[in-house]
């Protein structure tokens, strides 16, 4: 606003008109006019641009605490012949208690807001009314046309139709569904790749490790129909299979040697749940039963006493959540069980569980009240320790065989571990208190040492770092804000609603990690298969049909091709989970076989190649990496370690912390890992973050990695390792030529044999001191860092 004179009468310019000002009160009038037609114009437009309800994360969770245990899916427990959990269901009626766009006129409104006691729903012996919010978000949703627009991933999962495109394309059922995609865009696929390149990307596929000269030769030269097939059913039977494909479920599982707490102590018996997810995958334990294992394999049936250890072995998945603290006393706090949430949700159903620990999950609907019913099972386990003094993992012996063996020292030990514990708990109360500890750490190291000297002649003892029941089940309290010391209420164990939200019967034993680990493995979770399908595809093409592999909620990717997705859900299911079956499924399609070349024309159509018109060239993870240098080098140990050399600890602390490397010739899914210090190599090439869950490991690429390569005194020591396995070769020419053979898998033409001729005497010349070898070694070098060796096509 500016003043103006015009004459002798003041005016004030409002827009395009002059508004005459007489009074210091007259410009306050108007000034107050105009401040409440801005704001009431400001008003207007947030109503106008209000977005519209959210039925899954804002109605559903509504409808389902009070409407479903009435009118859901339970046909036996179901009133008035009237079903909410379906749109079908609540507009089958002959008079539907819904009338879209009108909620003065649809009985649930009417229901919900009415104080007539013979009217009013929820019953008011229920005691369970809507808040005042609540109401208006239904009462909104109507007036919108109440859209039943539910989020995908929490949908039933569908058979569809498999389309008839791709005739005279496709070598099965997967190849119809991409092209369909492939006829819509109005794209052609690339050609079939060569047959070497086909058993490469085949052999690193299942087994993480590359086919040798004399494979390939073997593969090129068998012209029968079923020569790919062959080769696939030979890697899926190789153990390496399980080691390969075990990397990507520990990544997911966040497998760790160390507790990740501020001392990171170590756990020297969770190599037994690694190996133990290795070997299940070599059985091919149906995925179903390999989620229920991990999840409660201890109170599951068991046939013999072997089958009880290796399944209460299995629990590692859960075990190993990451502890918080620098203390001695093991505390397993609600951190600890946010990780085991947190994990659980995304490595197997796709879900930010953890996200919904403060407050209602704001993407998801998941309630907070959802989560601390999930909460309770865990609240309801016993987690295990490995610090001095908490005696807490599993022995997998029988009680009096234990006693036996020990004989009467286990009293003793019993009572040094118990004062190790006590004494533990005072030092921690006077570093919580800031007092002086100095004398009480020394009591307790004292304490530690005669414990330790105790069980220095005991006999090796099985054990596990698994979890057990508690002594009893017991539900949780909610946190009113994440925090456990403000107390909202008891939360009654049980789950999710916007997937069933049954709870946990009331004569149900224990934790209920059995009913959990069974609502979990259910063919009727449609997240549970949709995600395991997804990471198959995701670790085959290098992009799952869904990108953000534990991410299924609103915030994450949509389906590329959802027919596709729910069509391999359905046929895991149909394939009696077996994980092998799918991995013939999708590898003996055209999809699978088609070559990483380019096409302008498609790539135009589709850059990110979603609609999988080629297969996309990738790097090899660090894990390959790493192996294919020491398979070639003839330095791998192909057999399965066991437990690490961990050293007697003494105590480990934020400012003294467990540190260790421990060099191995075994294979990288061996390799010990620490949760606050990953291992030098997996950390330059993106290996996985052992703190959380991992789904989809970065791809960076860098100079540091190529100097590496070329100057990492472990790739010379494996360069040095395939000059002496090729030396004998003959002249510096054959040499060569052996060098191809067992680093790229080929034999090199004869430019290359010349250029390598060339190489090993300019070398020898340059450098001082320096033999054939040396430039042999020098050569080995350079080949490992090649785009060749270092990529898959």
């Amino acid at each position: 606003m500016k003043a103006l004179s015009q004459g002798d009468n003041q005016t004030m310019r409002h827009g395009d008109h002059y508004i005459p000002i007489k009074t210091t009160k007259t410009i306050a009038h108007h000034l107050h006019i105009l401040l409440s037609q801005c704001l009431i114009g400001f008003l207007t437009s947030l109503t106008a641009h209000a977005e519209p309800v959210n039925f899954s994360r804002e109605v559903l969770p509504i409808l389902s605490e009070h409407c479903f245990h009435c009118h859901g899916p339970d046909e036996k427990a179901r009133k008035a012949k009237l079903r909410l959990d379906t749109e079908a269901g609540a507009t089958a009626r002959e008079e539907p208690v819904i009338v879209r766009g009108k909620s003065s006129e649809s009985e649930l409104i009417l229901r919900i807001t009415s104080t007539d006691a013979e009217e009013m729903m929820p019953p008011p012996e229920e005691k369970s009314r809507l808040t005042a919010k609540q109401i208006e978000i239904l009462k909104r949703w109507v007036d919108e046309g109440a859209p039943w627009g539910g989020h995908w991933a929490f949908e039933p999962v569908k058979k569809p139709a498999v389309p008839a495109a791709g005739q005279g394309w496709a070598l099965n059922d997967i190849d119809r569904f991409i092209a369909a995609g492939h006829e819509k865009a109005g794209i052609k696929p690339v050609a079939d790749a060569d047959r070497r390149a086909l058993l490469r990307r085949a052999t690193f596929d299942l087994t993480g490790l590359p086919p040798t000269a004399e494979e390939v030769e073997a593969f090129v030269a068998d012209k029968s129909a079923d020569a790919f097939a062959k080769i696939v059913n030979r890697l899926l039977d190789s153990k390496t299979y399980g080691e390969r494909w075990g990397r990507h479920w520990l990544d997911v599982a966040r497998y760790a040697d160390t507790a990740g707490d501020n001392p990171d102590y170590p756990i020297p018996q969770a190599w037994r749940y690694r190996n133990w997810v290795i070997d299940a995958l070599n059985a091919d334990v149906p995925y179903d039963e390999f989620l229920r294992q991990q999840i409660a394999g201890d109170l599951l049936p068991a046939k013999t006493e072997a089958e009880r250890h290796q399944m209460t072995i299995a629990t590692g998945f859960i075990a190993l959540s990451r502890r918080f603290g620098g203390g001695t006393k093991e505390k397993i706090g609600n951190q600890t069980i946010e990780d085991t949430l947190d994990t659980l949700g995304r490595a197997t159903m796709g879900l930010t569980l953890s996200c919904a620990r403060c407050h209602d999950h704001k993407f998801d609907p998941i309630p907070t009240r959802d989560y601390y019913a999930l909460y309770g099972f865990f609240e309801s386990t016993q987690y295990p320790s490995t610090r001095t003094g908490m005696d807490t993992v599993v022995k997998l012996i029988q009680p009096e065989v234990l006693k036996k063996i020990v004989g009467e020292s286990g009293e003793a030990v019993a009572a040094a571990a118990a004062k190790v514990a006590k004494l533990g708990t005072q030092y921690d109360q006077l570093v919580a208190k800031n007092l002086p500890a100095m004398e009480k750490e020394k009591e307790l190291d004292a304490a530690q040492k005669e414990l330790a000297d105790l069980k220095k002649d005991w006999p090796e003892i099985p054990e596990a770092y698994a979890v057990v029941d508690a002594d009893a089940g017991k539900d949780a309290m909610l946190q009113v804000r994440g925090e456990q010391k403000q107390n909202g209420g008891s939360v009654p164990r049980g789950f999710l609603r916007v997937l069933g939200g049954q709870k946990l019967a009331a004569d149900a034993k224990g934790s209920g990690r059995a009913e959990l680990a069974g609502w979990v493995a259910s063919k009727e979770n449609p997240l549970t298969t949709r995600v395991i399908v997804n990471r198959l595809w995701h670790h085959h093409f290098g992009r799952g049909l869904v990108t953000t592999t534990s991410d299924f909620g609103s915030r994450g990717g949509l389906p590329s091709n959802p027919e596709l997705l729910d069509w391999l859900a359905d046929r895991l299911v149909t394939e009696k989970w077996s994980l092998k079956q799918m991995h013939r499924l999708i590898m003996l399609s055209r999809t699978y076989q088609l070559a990483a070349a380019e096409s302008p024309e498609s790539f135009n159509r589709d850059p990110n190649n979603a609609l999988v018109w080629r297969f996309d060239r990738r790097r090899l993870a660090a894990e390959e990496a790493r192996d294919a240098m020491m398979i070639v080098s003839g330095v791998l140990d192909p057999t399965q370690p066991m437990a690490h050399p961990f050293p007697r600890m003494g105590k480990l602390t934020e400012h003294a912390p467990f540190r260790g490397d421990f060099p191995s010739d075994h294979r990288s899914v061996y390799v010990m890992q620490q949760r606050n210090r990953r291992h030098p190599f997996f950390e330059l090439f993106d290996g996985a973050n052992t703190s959380s869950s991992t789904g989809e490991r970065g791809h960076s690429i860098t100079p540091l990695q190529a100097l590496f390569q070329l100057n990492s005194q472990w790739v010379a020591g494996w360069s040095e390792a395939v000059t002496t396995r090729v030396k004998e070769a003959g002249d510096t020419a054959a040499r060569v030529k052996q060098l191809y053979r067992a680093v790229l898998g080929r034999d090199p033409n004869g430019e290359e044999v010349a250029q390598g001729v060339g190489y090993v005497a300019h070398f020898t010349a340059a450098a001082e001191n320096a033999g054939e070898t040396a430039a042999l070694a020098s050569l080995t070098r350079v080949l490992f860092a090649s785009n060749e060796f270092m990529f898959v096509e």
